[in-house]
Order: structure tokens, then sequence, then C-alpha cells
């Protein structure tokens, strides 16, 4: 069974619990925690700090648009919160009667770590995945110097256990500190690593050419990687780091595992490697490559952000600091979406040409033409965000949220080609994602209920 730093993993033993209570307080607001994102009903769970209350529960389909539920999270005892996870249980949940318990629906656990004195685990427990309560006896968990960090837990098939990382900071420096349990309630030490994971985890990772092979993987918050070795109810961390990280070096949640096949799919909302915004809040997958002697860890783009497409392709653009032609498509679908999304300026300007048309923008004019169509835009935001969309017959243009709109036809010949961006002059342009949708033939069908069901197309 697999599992990852956001608590996802499925298990078929029986827990033990006990029923006993404590005192509701009032939870400290504002705390910064990294939110947590888990898989279940088919769909994603996303729990995040909140400024009215401890933490806020939103649902999403394809891990890019997000609701909240309705029903609100019960309170915490007393503290700072310094970290989330959740994971599916496919087991009775605790107040399941024995009679009931064979026929007992997977349902939901929320692990939240308050900075009590000592730190304290508490699980919070949902049969829909809406309305939340909190589990009678609180985990017995000790770890001395817990830090606000991501919480790693992972399902360890060897032993049968689950295995929890929980970031720490104390006289020996920072350090991630494993513990094991059998049933997400009585957990026991298992040893430390030492180096700072507030940002990192413990990950289950697949091999890219072969999703049945996994491999265990530990970040630190510089994304450096390491294998992990398990031995005797210990951990350790093989001493020769993983190659460089190929693609998106992080991530604003730890992966989830994919819900359907194929198995051993992980998938995150990437963020840059210097920080700042999720990469247009675009889900990747990470999987390990390896060749010969030597392992990397790869982002690929996913198939939760394809909707209605049969294929995507994120590119993250670099700072561009001179004048120059950059090829960013050697060719273009003819049937496609172009999302692109930049910082504004009064100064850039640019000519993006797409099937041997220009689209021209001016940015000290605010103007933009498609082909000999001309246009006056309204006063933008921080950042342009553009909508160009291909069908074999016209290119359109759509900007400030659908009131601008231009088009002009293709002639019957005009080819896919290539995506060529011109920069005249010499001024910078911070592109935050450029994404290229090709689009299904001649489907009109909404998007899926749930997370895909078949991986990549």
């Amino acid at each position: 069974m697999n599992g990852t730093p956001s608590c996802n993993g499925k298990a078929t033993h029986r827990l033990a619990w006990a029923g006993a209570s404590f005192l509701l307080g009032f939870q400290l607001l504002g705390a910064e925690w990294p939110p947590a994102v888990s898989t279940f009903g088919r769909r994603f769970h996303r729990i995040a700090p909140d400024a009215r209350t401890w933490a806020r529960h939103d649902v999403s389909s394809d891990l890019m648009n997000w609701t909240q539920p309705g029903v609100a999270l019960p309170p915490l005892p007393a503290g700072k919160v310094l970290g989330a996870c959740g994971i599916e249980v496919a087991i009775p949940a605790p107040e399941a009667a024995p009679e009931a318990a064979a026929k007992s629906a997977p349902w939901h656990a929320v692990l939240v770590l308050v900075d009590s004195d000592p730190p304290s685990l508490q699980l919070l427990q949902s049969r829909d995945g809406h309305a939340y309560t909190i589990q009678g006896r609180p985990p017995s968990l000790s770890v001395p110097g817990a830090t606000t960090g991501h919480l790693s837990l992972a399902w360890h098939a060897p032993s049968g256990r689950w295995v929890l990382g929980v970031p720490i900071r104390d006289a020996n420096g920072p350090a991630i500190s494993f513990h094991g349990s059998t049933n997400l309630l009585d957990w026991s030490p298992m040893g430390r690593v030492e180096g700072d994971h507030a940002r990192g985890g413990l990950v289950e990772l697949p091999l890219r050419a072969d999703h049945a092979t996994t491999r265990w993987v530990l970040f630190d918050s510089s994304n450096e990687a390491r294998f992990v070795a398990w031995s005797h109810g210990t951990l350790r961390t093989e001493p020769t780091p993983l190659k460089g990280v190929r693609g998106n070096g992080a991530w604003a949640f730890p992966p989830v595992p994919g819900i359907a096949p194929p198995r051993g799919r992980r998938l995150v909302v990437g963020l840059p490697a210097n920080g700042g915004d999720w990469q247009g809040g675009f889900p990747w997958e990470m999987a390990l490559e390896e060749s010969g002697t030597t392992s990397h860890v790869v982002w690929l783009p996913a198939a939760e952000s394809e909707s209605l497409r049969s294929r995507s392709r994120v590119l993250s653009l670099p700072r561009l600091t001179k004048a120059g032609t950059n090829q960013l498509l050697s060719g273009l679908p003819p049937s496609c979406e172009i999302r692109l999304e930049l910082t504004a300026s009064p100064h850039h300007r640019l000519a993006l040409w797409l099937s041997g048309t220009a689209l021209r923008f001016d940015g000290a004019k605010r103007e933009v033409s498609l082909h000999t169509n001309k246009v006056d835009l309204p006063p933008g935001g921080d950042t342009e965000r553009w909508t160009i969309t291909r069908s074999p017959s016209q290119l359109e243009f759509v900007t400030s949220g659908g009131r601008v709109r231009l088009a002009t036809p293709l002639p019957p010949q005009a080819g896919g080609g290539p995506v060529v961006m011109e920069r005249p002059g010499g001024w910078w342009i911070k592109s935050h994602s450029f994404a290229v949708h090709e689009m299904q033939p001649g489907s009109n069908a909404a998007p899926s209920s749930g997370p895909s069901e078949t991986g990549r197309p």
C-alpha cells in the first residue's frame, strides 16, 4: 500500500479505538502553516489556514478550482496549528458498531498537530467529506521541538504501520522526527534525520518507466532528495543525494496519490524553485527516472489539468533580458486554447505569432492588435491574463475578464505552425505561465466530477 506526505494511503487492518473526551478551547488564529491536500470520495480535499478560524476546508475535482463544502471544521484545543494532513481510511470509522464493521464505507481522517505543551496530535474524521468530528481520544504523540511545516505520513506495508514525519528544531538543530503507528492513535519513535525538512517530506515515488515499482524518497527544504532505507523499526537516508530535480523543484502542498489507474501516480501543485506563486495553479505529476546508476526526480504536466482537452503542455518561462525571438512550440495544434499570464508593465511590447498571424501588445498605450483589428484595453491589474483560441478557421483573443475580444479568420491552408514570441526593445518580460491545451475534436462533454480515472491520455 502506498503512502505520501499528505497522509494518503489505504490500509485494510483494524484500528483500536477508545472513546474518551477532552476540553475544546479557543484556537490561535492567523498561524502560517502549509496547506494539506488528500483524496477522498473521488475528490481532492484541502485543509488550509484561515483568518477567521483555525482552518478552512476546500474541495476540488481537478486541483485547480476549489470550493468550500459549506460545513465548518470543528474547533481544536487551544494552541498554534503547526501542520495537518489527510488520509482515506478503508476500515470502519471509530464509532461504527461491530456488526456494521464489515460493511462500513471508507472514511476521511485528518491529523492536525497543535503546539500545546507538549505538542499534541488531533484526529478529525468524516464519513462524507463534508461534516467532520473530533475523535474522542486524541492520538498519543510526543514531539519535543515540533515546528511549523509539512507533515509527512506514509504507509509502510512490510512493517504494517503508518510512519509520520514531523519537522522539529531543538538544541541539535533542525531535523525531521519519525514516529510509527498501527492505528493512527498510538505513536512510537522511529528516529530522526538531521536537516531542515519543513518544506520537504517523505514521498513514495513511482518509476516513470514502471509505475508498479516505487522508491521511498525524502526531500529537505532545499529540494535535495535522498533515497530512504528501512531497517528494524527505524529509517535512515542514503548518504549520496539524488541528481538534480528535473523540472519544477518544490511543491505548494505535498504529492497526493492518484485515485484510479495507473497506480503509483503522485500529483502536486508546484512552486517555482525560488518561491513565489503556484505555477498557474496547474497540477503536476512526480516520478523517478533512472538511468544506469543515476536517478532524477522528474515533473510532468498532469492529466488532471486537462479537463475537456486531450493533452496539456505547460511551460515555465524564465525572465527574458534582451531583445530577440523565442520559439515556444515547434507546432501548434489545429484546435487549441492558449493561456498566457505575465506581469503587467507599461514597458512591455511584444508580438506573439500564431499560425503566421501576429498578436501585438503595447503596454504603454494599453493597445492590442490581432492581424488588422485593433482595440484599446482598459486599465489592468498586476497580471495580464490572455486566452487565445485557435480553430481551423479563426483565431480569437480574449482578455480583461471577457470584456475585450478580437477575432480574425484563418485561410483554409493555414497550418499549425510554431508559436513565436518577439520582444522589441530590451525590456524584461516576466511570464508566470504559458499553457497550450489541444482541444478534443467534437467534444462538448462536461468535466469529470472526480479526479482523473484514466491517467495520461
